[in-house]
């Protein structure tokens, strides 16, 4: 699970993060490639720091790696994929352009691979330690 979650997690964060720094600082430009239609100063300034924030939910969830924070972090990716799915596709408020499709698909791609790696295995066993097999069969043979 750890060696597939991080690299996810930090894909995440970076695209997040840049997302939210375009907001902040150059609103206005980067306001153009994600909505059709005007947003004022304040939206896109909250909207920038909501994004940052969620890169920080993805740095700590890379750097902590448990469970808890992985499924956060899916939730986190999970609404805002719907959100944009319904932005662009049914409320037809953001355009279609090259940016906001890629994230899109980034980010549904990530939410669903993170789902994946924190399934619990089949049939609700866990694996068992590797060091307890051993000991298993030293007790045998003694």
């Amino acid at each position: 699970m750890k060696s597939q979650a991080k690299p996810a997690l930090l894909i995440a964060m970076f695209i997040y993060l840049a997302w939210g720094l375009g907001l902040l600082f150059a609103p206005v430009a980067t306001h153009k490639l994600l909505a059709a239609k005007p947003l004022g100063a304040t939206v896109a300034t909250t909207l920038g720091v909501a994004l940052l924030a969620f890169a920080g939910l993805f740095l700590i969830a890379a750097n902590k790696l448990s469970r808890e924070f992985i499924q956060a972090a899916v939730a986190g990716l999970a609404v805002l994929g719907v959100a944009m799915l319904y932005l662009i596709f049914l409320g037809r408020n953001m355009p279609q352009n090259p940016y906001t499709v890629v994230t899109l698909i980034f980010t549904i791609g990530l939410a669903v691979d993170l789902f994946l790696t924190t399934r619990p295995p089949a049939h609700g066993r866990r694996p068992a330690p590797r060091g307890k097999s051993k000991r298993k069969k030293k007790a045998r043979r003694r």
